[in-house]
């Protein structure tokens, strides 16, 4: 729905688009997973006025949850390790596309490219929720800490913290 993508998008269009994602993602009997979903909330939050209501499952705490000693949770390197069938499916586009300049890629890759990200994404929820449900204590950390401290942080980085300036000069007193 960026202008600057779809410079023929007429304005009233792409109101009406941004009505029924909203429709969509702010709906409470709808759930929704992503990968590094922080990322993605602080964008419809940001860009299009968007409070996404249900989201379910972040494959990245996922990940955390199932091998918290793996080194590096981003999408790619989970789809390798959990989906090696669909290991590489966007090496070419990722080789190829500077991610800092997404604008500048034509719709056709960028249609691919992120039915890719969302076809692997929801099939290593999947994976990754059997997996964690496995350690009955995982998964309770993963649904009541991790998915919580998730939502709480975005809370957080949107409105900002209260802090005791008093209590924190007492406390770093007593530290010292």
């Amino acid at each position: 729905v960026h202008c600057d993508y779809f410079p023929d998008l007429s304005m009233r269009c792409r109101a009406k688009l941004i009505r029924q994602l909203r429709e969509l993602l702010e709906n409470p009997y709808v759930s929704f997973v992503g990968h590094h979903l922080k990322f993605d909330i602080h964008m419809m939050r940001s860009d299009l006025n968007i409070e996404v209501a249900n989201w379910l499952h972040d494959t990245m705490q996922l990940a955390f949850a199932a091998d918290d000693n793996m080194e590096r949770k981003g999408l790619d390197e989970c789809v390798r390790r959990y989906l090696p069938d669909r290991a590489g499916y966007a090496d070419e586009f990722n080789a190829n596309t500077d991610k800092s300049r997404m604008i500048d890629v034509p719709i056709r890759d960028m249609v691919r490219y992120a039915g890719g990200d969302s076809d692997a994404t929801f099939m290593l929820c999947k994976v990754l929720v059997r997996l964690v449900r496995r350690d009955e204590r995982q998964w309770n950390c993963y649904k009541t800490v991790q998915m919580p401290s998730l939502r709480s942080f975005v809370g957080m980085e949107k409105h900002g913290v209260k802090v005791n300036t008093q209590a924190l000069i007492e406390l770093e007193a007593d530290l010292a």
